[in-house]
């Protein structure tokens, strides 16, 4: 199972941040972060301070899926040479995340597909047809060879709008001078349907880039009755009391 100090471990470092980053971040003291990764109780208000910090709501730190609540943009499984062409040619850029792995023959594989991926973007579109097929048969041996090892591809296509920003380094108002639109593919390398279902593409983003239209999903969050104020460390604190 999953702990609280897992989860919290885990998105900060798909966030790239440090304990000390994460503890400026959510306004809470580096003891506290270290307190909640090696498994130490936690205050309601601790807690929810550093799921804000992800944008995510308190509970989804205690449910066993700690980003079930985080937006994200559903894949679909990419089973042949020619939907991966397709789905690549003419992408400007590719959000690529792959399972964990335990073995270096693996990482290998996915990396040579990694390769192969960025490398077809950077080809002039539109191809001839013998060219065409030729890309499409090289992306079918790709897939191959991570079938093979039991590895299974999900993909999906997005839009996002850049702006190109003055903001005196962060110290001025922002003066927007200009916006461009960018095609998008985000990539999953796993082994589960779950691995290869979703891709959380919004973590990814420029601080001036945003989503076009509503390819990326909000899930709804639960509701819950439970009292928080047991649950982490912090006493209850009856009616009456000061």
């Amino acid at each position: 199972m999953t702990t609280t100090a897992d989860k919290i471990k885990s998105l900060r470092r798909d966030h790239g941040l440090t304990q000390e980053d994460l503890a400026e971040r959510s306004g809470v003291g580096i003891a506290t972060i270290q307190r909640a990764e090696s498994g130490k109780p936690l205050s309601a208000a601790s807690l929810a301070s550093i799921a804000a910090a992800f944008g995510l709501a308190a509970h989804t730190l205690t449910a066993e899926d700690a980003v079930s609540s985080e937006p994200y943009l559903p894949l679909v499984a990419v089973t042949s040479g020619r939907a991966l062409v397709a789905l690549l040619l003419d992408c400007q850029r590719i959000y690529f995340d792959f399972c964990e792995l335990d073995n270096l023959e693996d990482a290998r594989a996915i990396e040579a597909f990694h390769d192969f991926a960025y490398a077809l973007i950077t080809v002039e579109t539109p191809l001839a047809p013998i060219a065409r097929v030729t890309r499409e048969l090289e992306a079918r041996d790709q897939l191959n060879a991570l079938d093979a090892l039991g590895f299974r591809v999900g993909g999906a296509p997005f839009d996002i709008t850049a702006y190109e920003v003055d903001d005196e380094f962060g110290n001025g108002p922002s003066i927007v001078y200009g916006q461009w639109e960018k095609q998008c593919v985000a990539l999953a390398v796993g082994r589960s349907d779950d691995d290869i279902a979703r891709a959380h593409v919004l973590r990814r983003l420029g601080k001036y880039e945003t989503v076009q239209g509503t390819a990326v999903l909000y899930p709804p969050l639960p509701k819950s009755d439970a009292d928080w104020s047991g649950m982490f460390g912090a006493e209850k604190q009856e009616p009456g009391d000061g």
